[in-house]
């Protein structure tokens, strides 16, 4: 390998049959040296030097660079072969030689992450990941204008560090044609700046996106869905995803297939703004699902079908089996099951150990009622620390103390809201329970 004076690369190149010197007397002080001083890093020299003499140099140039890096980052963490060999082609290090071409100069690895660093106040991390996606690039202007309009528009200093950590490569863009484009039919939606900081800080491919095939398509979809640019708004706070996809191929004709099933366009409105996701499955994919709700003896006009539709997207046939195994361990029955599936399907995307330990919590507390559990699954769902434990143990407190005349029901205890459970039974009782209720909840 001979290395370039501008360190943009390599080539290999054979000994000049034109030349009348055997390679074997070829002087190596005549064919390749290191340059300096007024050398000229272009001159073509003939013959070239045999590949002892080259190797000899390349090794050579290796340990100079390793030296180089060490000695320039004391902090430098332990380096591969190949981190120096990168280096050596792309850093100033490679000037020590220089080829029988000529080159452009790019600018250097190096000198990109110091600026980014010392003029932009990036974090070393991202300034190193932003140098090696522009080493190709032969002048700062690209990056200092991207950096410029994003800065112009709002972006704050951690804001953009944490976008070109995740995307360095947005330096390398036109912002005329790659940047500003995204940015306005954002704009055109009724999004502040500062929303659409937020969405690309959070979601920075979106810069990658084709505005007409693929930004503006999407938002053009979502619009005829949701009816207005306001929920388009909304939808996309909530998440981006749906500026990554072809809508035309994943929501739009699943939308019509849950539609022939008799689910109704309100209630999937209402579902992707919980479950933004749903929609965006192959339509073969979502057939699937509905198939497998269908076994379970539910129909589209169930209020529970989409959501039923859903735990079974979120996982996989031997997941499903597994969580039928520890419902059965509960003993529950078949047609156990598939009730509790009927009621709330949700339960089902809980995990193993929740729904072993609520079951538990439920059953006692509701003995010697063991179909609690089959007649209201829903409370599974309930978390233990949050809502189930700190209840339990102010009503037995109550209890114990004569406080209240009569004990609610177990399903009545914990379907209450937290505002209204506090109002009938905490604040009555502040002194005696308000200290345990809270306590309870911070375990």
């Amino acid at each position: 390998m001979i290395l370039t004076n501008s360190g943009l690369g390599s080539q290999d190149r054979q000994p000049s049959r034109k030349s009348s010197v055997s390679p074997s007397t070829t002087s190596s002080s005549d064919s390749f040296r290191p340059f300096s001083g007024s050398a000229d890093p272009t001159r073509l020299r003939d013959p070239q030097p045999p590949f002892e003499i080259w190797f000899i140099s390349h090794k050579m140039a290796f340990y100079l660079c390793r030296r180089k890096l060490l000695s320039s980052t004391p902090n430098l963490p332990t380096l591969s072969n190949s981190t120096i060999s990168l280096y050596l082609i792309t850093s100033n290090a490679a000037s020590y030689y220089y080829s029988t071409t000529t080159t452009l100069n790019p600018i250097h690895t190096t000198s990109i992450a110091d600026h980014l660093i010392n003029s932009h106040h990036l974090s070393p991390d991202t300034a190193l990941k932003a140098s090696s996606a522009l080493a190709h690039l032969k002048t700062f202007d690209k990056p200092e204008s991207v950096i410029k309009y994003l800065k112009d528009f709002g972006f704050s200093t951690s804001q953009l560090d944490n976008l070109l950590k995740r995307t360095p490569h947005v330096l390398s863009y036109n912002p005329d044609l790659s940047i500003k484009p995204k940015i306005r039919i954002l704009q055109n939606l009724g999004i502040s700046p500062p929303d659409i900081i937020e969405l690309l800080s959070t979601d920075p491919y979106l810069f990658s996106r084709d505005v007409d095939n693929q930004l503006g398509r999407s938002i053009l979809a979502l619009k005829s869905f949701l009816g207005s640019e306001a929920q388009v708004v909304k939808v996309l706070k909530v998440s981006t995803t749906f500026l990554k996809y072809n809508l035309d191929k994943t929501m739009v004709p699943n939308i019509e297939l849950l539609k022939s099933y008799g689910v109704s366009e309100e209630q999937m409105q209402k579902f992707i703004f919980n479950f933004p996701r749903f929609l965006l499955y192959k339509p073969e994919t979502m057939k699937e699902y509905i198939k497998r709700v269908e076994k379970m003896g539910l129909s589209g006009d169930s209020k529970m079908f989409l959501h039923a539709v859903r735990v079974f997207s979120s996982m996989s046939e031997e997941s499903w089996k597994s969580k039928l195994k520890v419902f059965r361990s509960l003993g529950l029955t078949q047609e156990d099951i598939l009730s509790a599936f009927r009621k709330s399907p949700q339960i089902f995307a809980a995990s193993e150990r929740k729904i072993r330990e609520v079951s538990d919590i439920l059953i006692s507390a509701a003995k010697p009622d063991s179909k609690f559990v089959v007649r209201n699954p829903d409370l599974l769902l309930f978390s233990i620390k949050q809502r189930i434990m700190p209840r339990l143990k102010v009503m037995d407190t109550l209890l114990e103390r004569n406080l209240i005349k009569r004990k609610p029901s177990l399903r009545t205890l914990l379907k209450l809201s937290c505002k209204q459970f506090c109002a009938k039974y905490v604040d009555p009782h502040s002194d005696v329970v308000g200290e345990l209720y809270t306590a309870h909840q911070r375990l």
